[in-house]
């Protein structure tokens, strides 16, 4: 298994038991696993990394909109307070 997939696993920390399975699968069965025998896990395991990355982004996409109104009313009011001047 690729280096890539511990650090999305690690970072990911509700993947860590698809990793782990993953990785003892692939331990336990290091030529049949070329034959799709730990396929399931790995399978898995992009699963539950797409599924964390999904909730990422839109957490993040809320955090930014938010960002983004607060942005809006703080120059919405800069303008007020200079026409008022």
């Amino acid at each position: 298994m690729s280096d890539d997939y511990l650090r999305l696993a690690v970072h990911y920390s509700a993947c860590n038991e698809f990793f782990f399975k993953t990785q003892d699968c692939e331990k336990e069965y290091p030529v049949s696993r070329a034959f799709g025998q730990c396929t399931q896990y790995y399978v898995e395991l992009q699963k539950c990394i797409r599924r964390q990355r999904r909730l990422q982004q839109e957490a993040n996409r809320k955090i930014s909109e938010e960002k983004r109104e607060r942005l809006k009313r703080l120059i919405a009011e800069a303008k007020a307070k200079e026409n008022k001047a």
